[in-house]
């Protein structure tokens, strides 16, 4: 969320005079690949927390290494394939979900998968480009699942 406000913050001025479009055109999905997202969000917060338990007993920062190496997988697979960037962005931001508050992703995992890929679909058009955006998606998914059924502290 700090590296996206940081982006904006250093655009405005031209985002102000309309040199930088912040919503581009609108884009339609097909029920079909909203599923594939769904699904993706699903597999990659899942092989998040499940890594992240593993690397547990071995690393401080589990969650960190956990995100980044399933960020790589997706990532490196949608250069070897242009046509799936949608599925390596939505699973790059579900692995930054992963790093949140474990007893969130065990309790509403999927309530947090479903909110990440709808965040992720929502926001498609806006901001296109920014940095920090997955992030963001990710931190606010997390918030939205710890508002409506969190208990107890959201950081661990």
């Amino acid at each position: 969320m700090i590296a996206f406000i940081s982006v904006l913050l250093v655009n405005l001025p031209e985002v102000i005079e309309g040199e930088i479009e912040i919503i581009s055109q609108n884009l339609f999905l097909t029920g079909e690949m909203v599923a594939i997202l769904i699904t993706f969000s699903m597999l990659s917060l899942y092989l998040t927390y499940y890594l992240r338990t593993v690397l547990q007993k071995r690393f401080s920062h589990d969650s960190v290494i956990a995100s980044a190496i399933i960020g790589i997988i997706f990532g490196f697979f949608s250069i070897l394939v242009p046509e799936t960037l949608m599925i390596g962005e939505v699973a790059y931001a579900s692995s930054f979900a992963g790093m949140g508050r474990i007893k969130i992703i065990k309790e509403k995992f999927l309530l947090v998968s479903v909110i990440v890929a709808a965040i992720y679909i929502l926001a498609l058009p806006v901001f296109k480009g920014f940095g920090g955006k997955l992030g963001s998606i990710a931190f606010v998914s997390m918030l939205l699942v710890y508002i409506l059924h969190g208990k107890g502290e959201l950081f661990e």
